[in-house]
């Protein structure tokens, strides 16, 4: 389940499709009000989303359900009414860079992102920075063509769509839906095992966050709060996703549920993690280039 203002035709969001792909095959989507999905501007709240989860599923993949659900930022708030609301369609559950909501939380920053005076420029320097909180001034300086590439891909992206009528009151609306987010009362409820994970280097939901998303589910959640690169660690972090796949795979215990907490030996860093091939997980020579006009 993808981030809030998600557009799969974007280059980074197309990243965590990319990733996954390499594990499992993958079943996502838009959310309402966002990418290419309707968009309408009235009132909805998180519970509209989980049950719009909810339908497609039924209406799509019927005879696989129940299913893993994997979700990121507000995609896992998505995923957590999701599984509170209709846990018959959950097997496991992958919580990414989300918390509880409520007072645990705290604010979010994407709300000042989408500000109505915020420039489109403005709004790509505090993403970059506010993802990954090592992305400093002293990052950009030492590594100017890979902010130059980071930059040009996020004008594109930030194209996308921007003819669609009712955009920007999309955008709004889920951001409504969201500051009203909160499950901490119910979390305690959820039976399936849980995978809650997070990065040190993410300014969005920072780790304590999570850990606090966790707490609150209980025994039958397991943690992992060590990935690298940010708030986007699992489009990013070469260990992210295989981390995920391992653990999906893994058997469930029916009758003994133990808690376990996971740590990686690799401290958060920005350095491109090489794969099995050689090559740079994170390439930000394939990003594509944006021209003036564009910008």
């Amino acid at each position: 389940m993808p981030g809030a203002a998600g557009d799969l035709r974007k280059v980074l969001d197309q990243r965590y499709v990319r990733e996954g792909e390499r594990e499992f095959r993958l079943f996502t989507y838009d959310h309402r009000n966002s990418g290419q999905t309707t968009i309408v501007d009235e009132p909805c709240c998180m519970e509209d989303f989980a049950d719009d989860a909810a339908a497609l599923l039924e209406a799509m993949i019927p005879h696989r359900l129940p299913v893993y659900i994997c979700g990121v930022s507000f995609g896992g708030m998505v995923a957590q009414h999701l599984a509170i609301r209709r846990p018959e369609l959950v097997k496991k559950l992958v919580l990414c860079a989300c918390g509880a909501g409520g007072d645990a939380t705290g604010p979010w920053p994407m709300e000042e992102w989408y500000a109505p005076e915020v420039t489109v420029e403005e709004r790509i320097l505090k993403r970059i920075c506010q993802t990954n909180i090592t992305r400093t001034t002293a990052w950009m300086e030492r590594n100017p063509a890979e902010w130059n590439a980071l930059v040009g891909a996020m004008y594109r992206d930030e194209n996308i769509g921007q003819d669609t009528p009712l955009r920007q009151a999309g955008i709004r609306r889920q951001l409504e839906a969201c500051s009203k987010h909160n499950t901490l009362d119910r979390l305690a409820d959820l039976k399936m095992p849980i995978l809650c994970c997070g990065s040190s280097a993410d300014g969005v939901t920072p780790p304590e966050v999570v850990e606090d998303l966790a707490r609150s589910i209980g025994s039958n959640c397991e943690t992992n709060l060590d990935f690298s690169w940010g708030h986007a660690f699992l489009a990013a972090d070469l260990t992210a996703m295989p981390f995920i796949a391992n653990w999906i795979r893994e058997p469930v215990d029916e009758n003994i549920i133990v808690p376990k907490v996971h740590s990686s030996d690799e401290e958060a860093t920005n350095q491109p993690r090489p794969d099995s091939s050689g090559q740079e997980l994170f390439d930000f020579d394939d990003l594509p280039e944006v021209s003036e006009q564009e910008k």
